[in-house]
């Protein structure tokens, strides 16, 4: 039996069986040539019997009478012929036995075009295209790598599916052609097919948030997902149809929405695209949902606090929404320019600058709101207004408060009088200031730090009383143009009185000059000075109305039309003052006797 095993495009498997332990020549030759190459087989001893070309070579095993040979280093593409003589001994030789021809195949080359189809998560399949080969041997990395992910050294087909890949992640892989049936006869590696396994996009962003909500804009945003390479987003209005939805593809985590109507629902939700080329998105979240804001309500019922207004302040007020800030401008009605600072609560800034010494003080009550301004300039009108502002850019229209004038100042009394002065008492007056709802006054003796006031006088004189005798007084004045004490004029000039000595009573009286009708009574002339004297006399035991009462100025009095031989008891006092208000004691009873007439 003479058989060929195999071929490749360098080598070839021939096989015979024969008588055992004998030589066997076997020859070979490309079917072109007319030179035969011969062998001598023995038990699968092999020796040349001619040279054989260069680079051939042939190895023999055998297995009872079989004998297996080898051929490597032919021709590819080439046909061979051989034949096979049994030499029992140099005499005694068979017929020459042929073997069937057989032809080299063509070089072994490296499989292509190569292609990467199918590719999944964690799959893809790998082709090549068919090349004369015994099979073909294929690996593959994750590029960078230094060590193979898949490696499979046989293969018969030209296709091949890897499992168990990594998502998301670039893989690379090469093929080779083994022309034999071992590893002997392989065409280099091709270059490397580079693909790249589809991300997983099993997670949907998370933290879904919308912040700077105001009238027509809001921020969406989110948390970053490994993997995503954009964001889709979804977006409508609560009362809108499904086919309103805007969608927005981004690939930052945040999204400016503007152009909103106010005071509406809005809703949206958000999934990740983790392959922008092959489409691979997550599911999308659920739907978050949020409101823009009203268009902030104007200021309303703005009033001037009139019973607060002074020289240099004045109290405003209005009604608005809670917890949101306030605009208040303010100018002087000939002035161009408005002053403005923003309230929120008790709380006031500053917009402008404000004029030196003028400030502004807040509170809130609700929904009332209000300022005291303070530092405004006295007999000056005033306009203002005031916005609502629920956020920078949602702000009402401004809504201008009655306009309002500071007080002009209360005049300083003039024409200051002191009258009606006695030990004890006295009145002062003064000028009626126009405008005046009420005076001060106030009073010290000469000399002394601490002033007596009387407050809240409705009438422009008050009597003193109490005084303190031959005691010099100030006194000064001041007026009220409200009954809040915020429009006041400064005090008066300092005007003075002093009131009268006490009276003293006369001392050392006596009678000169006595007849039967007449007498002088005398005494000393009381020291401190007086207006006059008062006298009473009458007879001793006479009735009390009987008794005559005069008045002198000088210290004797001339008594006549006295009964002759007739007893009288008199008496005198000092009179200091005209009206009669200062008065001494009278002295005791004096007594005399006229003389009898003859």
């Amino acid at each position: 039996m003479v058989q060929n095993v195999y071929t490749t495009s360098t080598s070839a498997s021939i096989r015979f069986s024969g008588q055992m332990n004998i030589d066997h020549l076997v020859m070979f030759k490309e079917s072109t040539s007319s030179s035969w190459d011969t062998l001598n087989v023995n038990s699968g001893v092999l020796t040349n019997i001619t040279t054989l070309p260069i680079g051939v070579s042939v190895s023999a095993s055998y297995s009872g009478s079989q004998n297996t040979l080898v051929f490597t280093g032919l021709n590819s593409a080439t046909i061979y012929e051989w034949q096979v003589i049994s030499s029992c001994a140099s005499y005694n030789l068979s017929t020459v036995i042929s073997g069937p021809s057989f032809t080299t195949s063509d070089p072994c080359t490296t499989p292509s075009p190569l292609s990467t189809t199918a590719i999944t998560a964690t799959t893809a399949t790998l082709n090549w295209g068919a090349a004369v080969a015994h099979h073909y041997a294929l690996r593959g990395r994750v590029q960078g790598a230094t060590t193979w992910a898949f490696d499979i050294p046989f293969l018969g087909t030209n296709t091949r599916t890897v499992y168990n890949l990594i998502a998301g992640e670039d893989y690379e892989w090469q093929i080779r052609s083994v022309c034999s049936h071992d590893t002997s006869e392989v065409s280099a590696w091709s270059a490397f097919q580079s693909f790249s396994t589809l991300v997983n996009c099993d997670n949907t962003p998370s933290n879904l948030n919308t912040t700077d909500v105001d009238l027509n804009i809001a921020t969406l945003s989110w948390d970053v997902l490994l993997n995503a390479q954009a964001y889709e987003v979804r977006f409508r209005k609560s009362t809108d149809p499904w086919s309103a939805n805007i969608h927005t593809i981004t690939t930052d985590t945040v999204i400016n929405k503007a152009g909103l109507d106010p005071g509406s629902n809005y809703l949206w939700s958000i999934r990740a695209i983790c392959d922008t080329t092959n489409s691979i998105s997550s599911s999308w979240s659920s739907w978050e949902t949020f409101s823009t804001t009203n268009i902030c309500t104007a200021p309303y019922n703005l009033m001037v606090l009139n019973s607060l207004i002074t020289l240099t302040e004045a109290s405003l007020r209005w009604y608005g929404p809670m917890n949101i800030n306030y605009y208040i401008l303010f100018k002087e009605t000939s002035s161009q320019n408005w002053d403005s600072v923003m309230v929120n609560g008790s709380s006031v800034t500053d917009i402008t600058l404000l004029p030196f010494g003028m400030s502004v003080t807040a509170s809130t009550s609700g929904s009332e709101s209000n300022i005291t301004v303070t530092g405004l300039t006295s007999s000056t009108s005033y306009e203002w207004k005031v916005i609502s502002a629920c956020s920078e850019l949602n702000m009402s229209s401004e809504v201008s408060g009655a306009n309002f004038t500071t007080l002009t100042g209360c005049a300083i009394p003039s024409n200051l009088i002191s009258s009606s002065i006695s030990t004890t008492t006295a009145t002062i007056s003064w000028g009626g200031v126009t405008d005046a709802v009420k005076y001060d006054a106030r009073r010290k003796q000469s000399g002394s730090s601490t002033w007596s006031y009387i407050n809240n006088l409705t009438s422009t004189s008050r009597n003193l009383s109490g005084l303190t005798p031959g005691t010099t007084y100030l006194w000064e004045v001041r007026s009220h143009c409200d009954w809040n004490n915020g429009n006041t004029s400064a005090w008066s000039s300092t005007q003075q009185f002093t009131t009268g000595v006490a009276c003293t009573k006369p001392t050392n009286p006596g009678e000169i000059n006595i007849t039967s009708n007449a007498t002088d009574f005398v005494w000393d002339a009381i020291p401190t000075g007086s207006w006059g004297y008062r006298l009473m006399y009458l007879k001793q035991g006479a009735a009390w109305n009987t008794k005559i009462v005069d008045t002198v100025s000088t210290n004797i009095y001339n008594a006549i039309n006295l009964d002759p031989n007739t007893t009288y008891r008199w008496r005198v006092q000092g009179v200091c003052e005209a009206s009669g208000s200062n008065n001494s004691s009278f002295t005791s009873f004096r007594y005399f006797t006229t003389i009898s007439s003859s």
